[in-house]
């Protein structure tokens, strides 16, 4: 005979209560995420809003970096210096060496920048009429309108840049003062950021903004050798084609270069302008020099420099702003 086999059981419903405490964990992990979400949501909104103070501390951090690797530098010369009188030694003969330069080629650069002051309305006036000597640029200036202003309008353009040069001041003066207090004591500030991480997580963290600190270290670094790169070609080359003012001009170019993608630009328009006071051809060899030394810099002296100080590879570099 064959035996059967007793059936299982019939399961049964499990019980609300059941049922509504198997739900608790997953509306609980809903709730979270939501909040975590509109809580970075804001957080951005936040940065996005602050923006301009955001890059003022970037700015600051940057300086600090810049003090604490001229701190490190001072120390392996005079092993004794404590951290802080390391930095403190650093910041006075950064300070000095600037105003030694300020006095042994500022009048020089003094000159050459009233010497661009006075040229620029007649090299305004050039390009101008350059391009109003052809169709197309007819057609440009007529699409962009009058640009002249009224009494009132220039009135309160000079207002506009008396407020402005006053804020470039009160940044500059936030943004030095700032970068000496966070070189002075950077593990306080370490300690501070640290806490907004979860306990277990705090030494990683702090691990994490050291290594930042050095690469950023080695950043500055190359960005610097980059920029003196510039710099000297831009005026050897502006000097080359005889190009007045080329000392101011490859000055110009070395401070504003700082800035990724905007500064060479910038860094160009003195340059092209000043060379309409002489004429069409003098312009277009400036321009020349200009673009030339942006894309050696652009595409052969930064990303070699950046390779070898923060291992960035040259490609990443080229196509990382495309993206």
């Amino acid at each position: 005979m064959r035996t059967r086999l007793p059936r299982p059981a019939p399961r049964r419903p499990a019980a609300p209560s059941l049922r509504r405490a198997s739900e608790r964990p997953a509306a609980r992990r809903a709730v979270v995420i939501t909040g975590v979400v509109a809580l970075v949501g804001l957080v951005l909104a936040g940065a996005w809003a602050a923006r301009s103070m955001v890059l003022l501390v970037f700015a600051a951090v940057l300086f600090a970096v810049l003090l604490r690797s001229l701190g490190g530098l001072l120390r392996r010369v005079a092993p004794g210096l404590s951290p802080r009188a390391a930095v403190g030694v650093s910041t006075l003969a950064l300070v000095g060496l600037v105003a030694l330069l300020g006095v042994a080629a500022a009048p020089r650069i003094a000159t050459q920048a009233d010497d661009l002051a006075i040229k620029l309305p007649d090299a305004l006036a050039s390009a101008q009429a350059w391009v109003q000597s052809s169709s197309w640029g007819r057609r440009a200036l007529d699409a962009l309108g009058d640009t002249r202003l009224p009494v009132a309008g220039g009135i309160g353009q000079i207002s506009g840049l008396v407020g402005g040069a006053a804020g470039v001041l009160t940044n500059a003066l936030v943004l030095i003062v700032g970068g000496v207090y966070l070189a002075l004591d950077p593990a306080l500030y370490e300690r501070g950021l640290a806490r907004l991480f979860p306990r277990g997580r705090r030494r990683r963290a702090q691990e994490v903004m050291d290594r930042m600190g050095e690469q950023l270290q080695k950043w500055l670094l190359g960005q610097f050798i980059s920029m003196a790169v510039v710099g000297t070609f831009t005026g050897i080359g502006l000097a080359l084609i005889g190009m007045p003012l080329a000392l101011l001009l490859g000055v110009i170019s070395f401070v504003v270069c700082f800035v990724p993608f905007i500064g060479p630009i910038l860094a160009a328009i003195p340059g092209v302008l000043l060379a309409f006071t002489i004429g069409p051809e003098m312009a277009l060899y400036a321009l020349l020099v200009y673009v030339g030394v942006q894309q050696v810099e652009s595409y052969f002296i930064t990303p070699f420099v950046q390779q070898r100080t923060v291992a960035l590879p040259p490609a990443l570099q080229m196509f990382a702003p495309i993206v």
